[in-house]
């Protein structure tokens, strides 16, 4: 079924310029376009060709078959590169639009009037045949939406202190794969408001907790990252680590304004490395964790036995304390955004088949305790959590 108005398009803008540059008729030169100009004007035309068929709701594998006449793996990946090509040359955005209606009615499940909650339609973004592929696509989605509010909020505070020039700016993140997902968004979003000084932006991270193969998301890699795209300045977690250092850490992690944080699952990449090479074990009762602080179904700290707290502090220098998160939680200074996915990668399913969100117990216990009055979520997740059988749905 087609799904149009799913996207954010920019056809009518870019139209003139891309007939003006592309269509024959228009060109001033007589002589025969190169090789790589046509070619160029051919991955155009199709990146063209692509965008159109994606808002009028066409899934990565029909549109493979419509302008290659297959699916195969290979399409599958020509078909992303035309929808990154058609994006880059402004023709379209891949940010899915917000569910207002969902988001209306997870804001009365939450019984909270403070929460700020952006629910992403990306429930039906794309079925190209690969679970991962397009997992991938509806959690960029999120993303992108989740760049755009961080973004936000940090002009905001840059412009609430612009006049105290010797106030820092302290921005802290959680690592994992959703805050590198913002982070590799970031960017695009940037906004320094005039009359403010981005140098008084502190970018911290919380632990030091990475893996050797997939350090680029670990919070110390994210922190300096987040520095280097503002021009502001970055402590990460060392193994050298002089007391002034220390001290100058110490100082933001009690400041902090803004904390940006995923969720990890029972059954997260993180916990299920740590139990197995560092003696980290997750306790029975935690449905996952924000920020490593393992928590219960409602949203309280479960305590890790002596072993695994001893290892673990000793291993990825744990920050902020569970009351310290709440109290932050409660001046609105957590961002949250959970990423998970809808199907247990089974061949036979199709994406969304599965009857449970992997993030949905543990998002529920973060939204139910308050724990961040921020959060973006795809609506997959958010009607997961309406339809919860634990706590029902409001009333139509």
């Amino acid at each position: 079924m087609r799904r149009p108005g799913r996207w954010t398009v920019n056809f009518a803008s870019n139209l003139a310029g891309f007939e003006e540059c592309f269509c024959p008729s228009m060109k001033r030169r007589s002589r025969k376009p190169s090789k790589s100009a046509q070619q160029w004007k051919s991955n155009l035309d199709e990146a063209y060709k692509a965008a159109v068929m994606v808002t009028q709701g066409e899934t990565t594998g029909q549109i493979a078959v419509n302008i290659f006449g297959s699916k195969s793996t290979a399409c599958l990946t020509r078909v992303s590169s035309l929808l990154k090509l058609a994006e880059r040359e402004g023709l379209f955005s891949l940010a899915g639009q917000l569910d207002v209606k969902t988001a209306a009615k997870l804001q009365a499940w939450c019984d909270n009037p403070e929460m700020k909650l952006h629910v992403v339609k990306n429930d039906h973004l794309a079925y190209s045949g690969n679970v991962a592929v397009d997992e991938a696509m509806r959690a960029d989605a999120v993303a992108r939406k989740a760049a755009e509010v961080v973004a936000e909020r940090i002009a905001k505070l840059l412009h609430k202190f612009r006049h105290h020039k010797n106030r820092r700016i302290v921005v802290a993140n959680a690592g994992g794969y959703a805050v590198s997902r913002i982070v590799h968004f970031l960017a695009s979003h940037r906004t320094v408001p005039e009359e403010t000084n981005p140098r008084q932006l502190d970018f911290i991270s919380l632990n030091s907790a990475s893996m050797p193969t997939d350090y680029g998301r670990s919070a110390n890699t994210l922190a300096v990252r987040m520095a280097e795209i503002y021009g502001g300045s970055h402590i990460a977690l060392c193994p050298i680590w002089p007391q002034h250092i220390a001290d100058q850490y110490q100082r933001a992690v009690s400041n902090i304004d803004l904390l940006i944080c995923g969720a990890g699952s029972n059954q997260s990449i993180l916990f299920t490395w740590l139990r197995q090479h560092a003696g980290v074990n997750l306790p029975d009762d935690a449905v996952g964790d924000i920020c490593l602080i393992p928590i219960s179904r409602d949203g309280h700290e479960v305590p890790l036995d002596e072993t695994s707290r001893a290892n673990l502090n000793a291993r990825v220098d744990l920050q902020p304390s569970y009351s310290d998160l709440h109290s932050l939680a409660g001046r609105n200074g957590v961002i949250f955004v959970p990423m998970g996915f809808l199907s247990a990668s089974a061949p036979d399913n199709p994406a969304g088949s599965s009857p449970e969100h992997s993030k949905l117990a543990v998002t529920r216990a973060i939204l139910k305790h308050s724990l961040a009055h921020t959060c973006i979520l795809g609506n997959s997740l958010a009607q997961a959590l309406i339809e919860s059988s634990e706590i029902p749905a409001p009333d139509a």
